[in-house]
């Protein structure tokens, strides 16, 4: 019914993000992949947010969700190993 609602959302949650409302971006990441779930790009942002809020564990989700939609990106791949390594460390 209204197709750049994914966009929409997914846009205003980088916002969100670039100010370091985390919490806003992960909500509003959340609302774009229910309008657009197959993008994977948003899910790499959404995995990026909950990393940042130290959340490794539900980001390496997103983005293993991210790099399956998109396997030949190497940001996606990158993000992804920094993160698993981050979880590794951490333990």
């Amino acid at each position: 019914r209204f197709p750049n609602v994914a966009h929409v959302q997914a846009d205003i949650g980088q916002t969100y993000h670039q100010a370091k409302r985390y919490d806003l971006a992960v909500e509003r990441y959340r609302q774009a992949l229910k309008a657009d779930p197959k993008d994977a790009a948003t899910w790499a942002n959404l995995g990026a947010a909950l990393r940042a809020q130290g959340k490794e564990a539900d980001a390496i989700a997103a983005l293993r969700k991210a790099a399956e939609l998109s396997p030949d990106n190497a940001e996606i791949q990158a993000l992804l190993g920094d993160t698993a390594q981050s979880l590794a460390f951490s333990n």
